[in-house]
């Protein structure tokens, strides 16, 4: 499989490349980022597409050299090294005659932990794991026998640093912890001492290289690295998360899974991969087999793997994970650099040289750790977890139950005082100090049951992937005996996943999903194992896992799985519990989101009796924590109700009136939670034409909000509500409490911390107010002065507000802020300000960016609303060509997609046309 592999004493020449040779795409060029560099995807004419690993701008001259002494280790190390499964360096990157970086192969598959953990794939086939072993040992097995007398050890060997070709090979990269090791193990020159310039990635390592003061790396700490890594590619779990039972139990839930479907290969695979792992993970480093006789061992029984198999199974793996082929149209390619030599600056929009992008590159890095001090990434927990090494490494005694308990405490007390920036830090190190000891029963009962209460806290307010490996982490420790207790732990584990999947922006949500999936999985397989006679709690258990699994497939856009469980859930729960399923809070829970994929599927009829069905059962819940966690559930309901009624004028309302009088007469906690009941209640008024009590409850919501206590969070969930009852107010013609409430909601969106929720918020109430302008029932001098006084001024103040935020994502803001000005355009216009409204169009249409793609209407349909206005606005001025020309091409646009706003236009040129002539 592997070719022969070469290696002489003196490196080849180091090729140099002039920042101006390799062209970028200045909308899509960073392919990742470390400790060390950003990586930067770049094209050569003569070497095709490459990857360019450059040095990141630093905050001292110290950290400046150890960096480029980095980079220029990596650099030595890889053009030593002759491999097939090496990634291949072409030489180094000059910008301005000064060092900015190493120019190596482009990798366009990835790395192997974005294969191991992604959403899409249920598990890497036994054959692909049987490759990918064999790959990563023959790079191993060179590195380390690569002359007579030295050896390279890898240092900091992890599934990040493997990377794969498009037909998923895998290569090893990143040697900037790498040594040329003698056979006695001395270093050689530079400093590789913890702490002083090389990396180490704490859940990879061997435990001899965690021990405080060691100095020296060795071929056997590769050798555990390279165990950890496989058995992290068959299990599909963290390291953090490994407990030597639930361990094998995976594994051999993984033989039962390929028995089952009759894959005996895949068994003997799985098997084999066992057995190497179980060496290479040998606490005493000399009974770890070298990497040669692992290598001669896997190539073995690859030989034996049908290659038309093999092939098959790689192809479908790509085609799920839709992998990009490296395989680009070097003409069309070829011509964009050479026009790059004579083109003008402002007629290159996407392809640039690197010189000219490296500063705009290197200039937003230093933006973004200025605005990013405490990441919740990769690097940032290494650097936390060697803290805390460091921390109780001198002091055992302090690791112990006792310093749980003490950062357990601390942790809510910070919850408690509205601290959650500080909450989360102590939960990193809560993380730390727990995976380091040992749990009695009693006590690691007593610690989950906090950690659930902390994370279903810190999650609304501070999401972050490092509470989903608290979770995870808990659920390795806990040790119950009693099957129903461990069911119920189950139960809240799989709640807590949910929420850590549930909030922060799309990103953040995408990612955590993948892993939530996979955890829910493992809960799941625990349930099948568990024997139990409580066949209630069996069932709640389950249902709570697949709700979990449910939302996050509705994260990934997978809206038919998604359904497909929530059925699943309230049939097998109304099968196997009968009626007693509806004092259960999953059956509730999935009646609700089972109606939310109805109404999603425009099916509101059936929406509306699963969301009547939820109501009904989360009244006779028994199983909530306590009164408040119920009431705050079925305000959750009648919210989702609110927004159907609303959204469906014509739907009945008989069950409406019920849910006004349960409202009414029901008794709510002081807070928050009596606040939004009292929304609820105004919106159920509007749709019921209850509008003698409409005005009544209007001002308690604005009384009642001064004296309530408001999070960043709650702030973003009032301006929801503002919203819809705003425009029900617009609808029953009630302007002056319209403004009122959405004074009150621009107020509040002063309080939101996040800048794009902050910005999304303002948006939405900005939206509003067209709602009601586009009614054009505006006739009278009085009703024109709304408009002047109310609508433009809050307009105006919306827009500073946006103009103000100082966002990371500057596209979305100018998207955002050009949408806003259409809105005020729209009110300048019915106000009769035409040279106002005119101005004001232009400007918005010139700020709307390129690429609109996240947002609805598409951009055609967005510009050809500009128009209108334009056009209405010229011929108000007495431009008629211009004002034609404008309306001509908004109803070009209107005809296929907006029919109302197609008819109004035509209207308007009808008209005009006539007074024209």
């Amino acid at each position: 499989m592997a070719e022969k592999s070469t290696s002489s004493e003196q490196a080849d020449p180091v090729a140099l490349f002039n920042a101006n040779e390799i062209i970028c795409n200045e909308k899509d060029n960073s392919l990742g980022r470390g400790g060390y560099g950003i990586v930067l995807l770049g094209f050569h004419p003569r070497l095709g597409r490459l990857a360019i690993k450059c040095q990141l701008p630093t905050k001292s001259d110290k950290k400046a050299a150890t960096s480029k002494h980095s980079l220029i280790k990596e650099l030595q190390m890889l053009r030593l090294v002759k491999n097939e499964h090496v990634v291949r360096i072409q030489g180094l990157l000059e910008l301005e005659g000064c060092f900015f970086g190493i120019v190596m192969e482009h990798m366009p598959g990835g790395s192997l932990q974005d294969l191991i953990f992604h959403p899409v794939l249920d598990r890497i086939p036994p054959p692909l794991l049987l490759r990918i072993g064999c790959d990563v040992s023959d790079a191993l097995s060179h590195l380390h026998t690569i002359l007579k007398d030295r050896r390279i050890a890898h240092g900091d060997l992890k599934p990040d640093n493997i990377l794969m070709t498009a037909d998923l090979r895998c290569k090893v990269t990143d040697f900037g912890g790498a040594a040329l090791a003698r056979y006695t193990g001395s270093l050689g020159a530079g400093p590789d001492k913890p702490g002083e310039g090389n990396q180490l990635t704490h859940y990879f390592a061997a435990p001899e290289r965690l021990v405080p003061g060691c100095n020296r790396l060795t071929t056997a700490m590769d050798v555990y690295s390279y165990g950890v890594i496989l058995l992290v590619a068959i299990c599909r779990v963290y390291p953090s998360v490994f407990h030597s039972t639930q361990k094998q139990e995976m594994i051999n839930n993984l033989k039962q899974h390929l028995q089952s479907k009759g894959d005996d290969i895949g068994v003997e695979i799985i098997t084999m991969l066992e057995t190497v792992f179980c060496k290479c993970l040998d606490l005493n480093p000399k009974n770890r087999p070298s990497m040669t006789n692992i290598k001669s061992e896997l190539f073995t029984f690859l030989q034996t793997i049908d290659e038309g198999e093999m092939q098959g199974c790689v192809a479908e793996i790509c085609r799920q994970i839709r992998i990009r082929d490296d395989k680009l149209d070097e003409k069309n390619l070829l011509n964009d650099f050479g026009n790059l030599q004579s083109t003008p600056d402002a007629d290159q929009p996407d392809e640039m040289p690197i010189a000219r992008l490296a500063n705009d590159v290197m200039n937003a890095v230093v933006i973004e750790n200025k605005l990013s001090e405490k990441t919740s990434n990769f690097a940032e927990r290494e650097t936390n977890n060697e803290k805390y090494f460091l921390k109780y490494s001198d002091h055992g005694s302090t690791c112990n139950f006792r310093s749980v308990m003490n950062l357990l405490q601390s942790v809510k007390s910070l919850i408690t005082e509205g601290k959650f920036d500080n909450a989360l830090e102590s939960c990193k190190e809560l993380l730390f100090v727990t995976r380091s000891i040992n749990l009695k029963a009693d006590d690691s009962e007593m610690l989950a049951c906090d950690v659930i209460n902390i994370v279903k806290r810190l999650a609304e307010e501070k999401p972050s992937k490092f509470l989903l490996e608290l979770i995870e982490m808990v659920n390795r420790k806990l040790v119950v005996t009693v099957p129903v207790a461990k069911l119920n732990f189950t139960r809240q584990f799989a709640r807590c996943a949910q929420m850590t999947a549930s909030y922060g922006d799309v990103k953040q949500k995408k990612d955590m999903s993948g892993r939530v999936l996979e955890f829910t999985n493992n809960l799941i397989e625990s349930i099948s194992s568990l024997s139990c006679e409580d066949k209630e709690m069996v069932m709640k258990a389950k249902a709570s896992c697949w709700i979990c699994k449910a939302v996050c497939y509705g994260i990934l856009d997978n809206k038919d799985h998604e359904m497909e469980l929530n059925l699943q859930s309230v049939t097998l729960l109304e099968k196997e519990l009968g009626e007693k399923c509806q004092m259960t809070r999953e059956y509730a829970a999935s009646c609700n989101n089972l109606a939310y994929n109805y109404e999603d599927k425009d099916q509101h009829e059936m929406a509306a009796i699963y969301y009547l069905k939820s109501f009904d059962a989360d009244k006779k819940v028994t199983d909530y924590e306590n009164e408040k966690v119920k009431l705050k559930q079925i305000n959750i309901t009648i919210r989702n109700m609110c927004y159907l009624y609303e959204n469906n004028p014509s739907m009945t309302r008989r069950r409406a009136k019920e849910i006004y009088k349960y409202l009414q007469t029901k008794q709510h906690p002081p807070g928050f939670l009596q606040l939004v009941s009292k929304l609820l209640l105004l919106r159920l008024a509007l749709f019921l034409n209850e509008l003698a009590d409409v005005r009544l409850h209007c001002y308690d919501v604005i009384s009642m909000s001064s004296n309530t206590p408001m999070t960043p969070r709650k702030c973003e969930q009032m301006c929801w509500h503002i919203k819809c009852v705003a425009k029900s107010f617009f609808h029953h013609n009630q302007d002056d409490l319209s403004v009122s409430l959405l004074q009150y909601g621009v107020n509040l969106c002063k309080v939101i911390s996040n800048p794009l929720d902050k910005l999304a918020q303002l948006l939405i109430l900005s939206g509003c107010i067209v709602v009601r302008v586009n009614k054009r029932t505006f006739k009278s001098a009085q009703q024109i002065s709304i408009i002047t006084s109310s609508f433009i001024p809050l307009c105006k103040e919306m827009i500073n507000m946006t103009r103000e935020c100082r966002a990371a994502d500057e596209l979305k803001k100018q998207l955002y802020l050009s949408l806003q000005l259409k809105y005020i355009s729209h009110c300048y216009l019915l106000a009769n300000d035409f040279h106002q409204s005119l101005a004001t169009a232009n400007e918005a249409l010139r700020m709307l960016p390129e690429d609109t793609s996240e947002f609805r209407p598409p951009r055609d349909v967005i510009v050809s609303q500009f128009d209108f206005v334009i056009g209405v606005s010229h011929y108000n001025l007495g431009h008629f060509d211009l004002g034609k020309s404008a309306l001509e091409k908004a109803m070009e646009v209107f005809k296929d997609t907006e029919k109302a706003n197609y008819d109004t236009a035509l209207e308007n040129l009808t008209y005009w046309e006539k007074r024209r002539n």
